[in-house]
């Protein structure tokens, strides 16, 4: 074990550190519960899966998504089985990002008692739950929540199975061969899993570990192979893909140090929501857990981030942003952990304790403030919702819509629950970097009313396409009313005769 289980408190003060924990887990389920019941449309990547989980059948979800989308099988499954029981909207189809994103803090609430004291694993429960990612994702039709839960029950599991249990056993291969089917980045985790539960029977009977962990590995090699062949081959391919995740694969050059630091800046500012000087609370801990001889929960902690950067110089795995959000477990008792040392100490150092005490304290403090400012200001990011209610009510049966192509995904999803009066339907064309075609294809619609709807527009520093449209539909027609809503627009014009 790396360490005994304790509180570290006074007996008749449990009760009282016992409510605090129900406190913390009730309080960072409820801010999950609050981005799902608050409705926000499904935005333009979110309608983009949805089309593909709601007009497929069950067994065409195992096949190459469409609109360049990827997602792990089994999570598109238990989206759809949502949508079967429960009906097709936007609450049903991120129930299960909810209830991962809950099951998450839980999980990292277990795993982290049965490796601390009670103060460390009240850091690591707090570190997750009020983490204002990990609460957005919690509401968005994404996996990330799901690869979120997969590390979670990984780092909740190892230190509770017993490898002389044939049940645990069971339970051992059970994961290694389910979640990557749940969580494409499992397959980082589950190789860290293995050490931690396997490395110590090495040392008690050589032949029972050799054995099991022969099998285990062959299996979970199984499921790896199974599931490239079938799916992961098809995403290697992409070319749209490997184009639009070029700058987040790792670079073999000389310019390999610099995009390190960059990346370790990006985790810290983009997912935990903290600044960049936190970095250097992240590798001292790392420094006290390698010094304090900490060599299991390392094995476990690092290992996924070693395979992440292996297939990332692979160009398999990009290394931006959401896509790690399933290394928070890990972080989040790296620094437990390290936190764990610096507390056992305090009668030898007390400038370490004094020291650790306030970096943990700070670090909870700004990802409060994020989870704080994420569920008072949530984030939408097109909210083309109400545009289709007023589509739906007020557009006439010869009237004409035109849909801009970014706006496509979350139309065509929103027509399914909206009735539009008018078959009438211009689907805009994608030309960019070829702008004239735009304005072309506006000057060539026909007379009479139209209505406009623009949502996910493109705009670079050199060309502004929201812009460059306004100005043609200006010629072309007269202005008769708008509507807008967070990064959605709505247009109706009288177009002139040609």
């Amino acid at each position: 074990m790396i360490s005994t289980p304790v509180t570290g408190l006074q007996a008749n003060h449990q009760k009282y550190f016992q409510g605090l924990i129900v406190l913390v887990l009730l309080t960072a389920i409820a801010t999950r519960l609050w981005q799902l019941g608050l409705g926000r449309s499904l935005w333009h990547d979110e309608a983009l899966l949805a089309l593909n989980i709601v007009q497929r059948s069950w067994f065409e979800l195992f096949n190459p998504l469409d609109g360049n989308q990827v997602a792990p099988p089994l999570f598109l499954l238990m989206a759809k089985f949502m949508t079967t029981i429960f009906g097709e909207s936007d609450i049903s189809l991120r129930l299960i990002p909810c209830f991962a994103g809950c099951l998450s803090v839980y999980f990292i609430w277990e795993s982290s008692r049965r490796l601390f004291s009670g103060p460390s694993a009240l850091f690591a429960t707090v570190l997750i739950g009020f983490c204002g990612t990990t609460i957005y994702y919690s509401g968005e039709l994404k996996q990330y929540s799901t690869d979120l839960l997969a590390s979670s029950i990984l780092m909740m599991a190892a230190p509770i199975l017993n490898l002389e249990k044939r049940s645990h056993f069971a339970m051992i291969l059970l994961l290694c061969m389910v979640l990557p089917w749940l969580s494409h980045p499992a397959l980082f985790v589950i190789p860290g899993f293995f050490l931690f539960i396997f490395g110590p029977a090495f040392y008690q009977d050589f032949r029972k570990p050799v054995t099991r962990f022969g099998f285990a590995v062959m299996m979970f090699i199984t499921s790896i192979l199974v599931h490239f062949i079938w799916i992961l081959r098809h995403t290697s391919q992409n070319q749209y893909l490997n184009k639009f995740w070029a700058e987040n694969f790792l670079p073999l050059n000389r310019a390999l140090p610099g995009w390190l630091i960059d990346k370790l800046n990006e985790f810290h500012t983009g997912v935990l929501g903290v600044p960049i000087f936190f970095t250097l609370i992240t590798l001292t801990s790392l420094a006290v857990l390698i010094f304090g001889g900490k060599v299991r929960l390392l094995l476990l902690t690092l290992t996924p981030v070693v395979l992440m950067l292996m297939a990332c110089a692979c160009k398999i795995y990009p290394v931006t942003g959401r896509f790690l959000l399933f290394l928070l477990p890990s972080y989040a008792l790296i620094l437990a952990g390290a936190l764990e040392t610096v507390l056992s100490s305090h009668r030898r150092n007390k400038f370490k304790f004094v020291l650790g005490s306030v970096a943990g304290s700070a670090l909870i403090l700004f990802v409060l403030f994020g989870a704080w400012v994420i569920s008072s200001n949530p984030i939408a990011h097109e909210d083309i919702k109400p545009l289709m209610i007023r589509l739906s009510h007020e557009a006439m049966p010869d009237d004409f819509v035109y849909v801009y192509y970014g706006a496509l995904p979350a139309f065509d999803y929103y027509c399914r629950q909206y009735r539009l009066p008018t078959s009438k339907i211009i689907r805009g064309i994608s030309a960019r970097d070829r702008e004239s075609l735009y304005a072309a294809e506006i000057r060539s619609l026909p007379e009479g009313r139209i209505w406009y709807l623009f949502s996910h527009i493109k705009s670079t520093p050199t060309m502004d396409e929201g812009r460059l449209f306004l100005d043609a539909i200006e010629k072309r027609g007269s202005f008769i009313d708008d509507q807008a809503s967070h990064n959605t627009v709505l247009l109706l014009y009288k177009n002139k005769p040609l």
